[in-house]
């Protein structure tokens, strides 16, 4: 019984060691094509002469055309890494190459490509000093920035309180309609009956004068009476001004629009 166990296991091993070789053969051979087109070999050619930025050139134009050409994101990945030090570019086409290759035997060297790469970005980062300056001068700006947005909210706050004592006031020195106004009258001073009724008709007068103005245009809608309610304060006086302007007037309801009449 032993026996046929370690049979089974041996062959289930050995099963699984064909499988393995068969993926990574499998992967070879898938980048094998990728690197026969001729783009591919045109771009491999100018980076073995030395025209790394033509190489990259072509590479790119190769994904354009063909975007599942994985070889082409590890070439750039390498040439972003090794060349232009440009070490974000370079770990976003190593990833990109495993995931179209997830089999590839080379899935160790290029992880630690990626690790190796981040810490060069993040050294590269640190040693920076204009980064390092920027950052200061950023932090120190967002410090006045708050200290200004403080500061504003102070100056409209008491802007606020301001306006709101200002409309108390206001409000305050507005008489409400119904109030009466009591005016004082002086006991001490003997007043007769004429001259109550001669200051009686000068206040009369005084009201039922006419504004400076001694003519006034009809306007759509006026009537006698509207006219001698706005000129005089008094609708009666809508016969004064019938009289005055007889001439051209047969009855108080003929006005007509634009006409001129004279203000007695």
């Amino acid at each position: 019984m032993s026996l046929i166990k370690n049979i089974i296991v041996q062959f289930s091993g050995l099963m699984l060691a064909v499988l393995f070789c068969g993926c990574s053969q499998n992967v070879a051979s898938l980048d094998g094509k990728d690197r026969s087109n001729a783009m591919m070999r045109d771009a491999a050619l100018r980076k073995s002469g030395g025209n790394v930025d033509g190489a990259l050139q072509v590479y790119s134009e190769v994904l354009d055309r063909s975007p599942k050409l994985a070889v082409a994101h590890l070439e750039m990945a390498l040439i972003f890494h090794d060349n232009r030090k440009d070490y974000l570019r370079a770990i976003y086409h190593y990833q990109r190459y495993l995931e179209m290759r997830p089999g590839t035997e080379k899935k160790k060297i290029i992880e630690d490509r990626i690790r190796l790469a981040g810490q060069l970005y993040a050294a590269k980062i640190a040693a920076d000093g204009s980064v390092v300056s920027q950052l200061g001068k950023l932090s120190d700006a967002m410090v006045e920035l708050k200290k200004e947005n403080d500061t504003l909210k102070s100056t409209i706050r008491q802007l606020n309180l301001q306006m709101d004592q200002a409309k108390n006031k206001q409000q305050d020195l507005i008489v409400p309609a119904r109030t009466k106004l009591s005016v004082p009258i002086q006991d001490d001073v003997p007043v007769g009956i004429a001259e109550v009724s001669a200051r009686s008709s000068k206040a009369r007068s005084s009201v039922n004068k006419a504004p400076i103005s001694r003519t006034y245009v009809v306007k759509r809608g006026d009537s006698l009476r509207s006219i001698a309610a706005e000129m005089y304060r008094d609708v009666e006086r809508a016969e004064d001004i019938f009289k005055a302007n007889s001439s051209m007037l047969e009855s108080p309801g003929q006005l007509k629009i634009g006409q001129t009449l004279v203000l007695p």
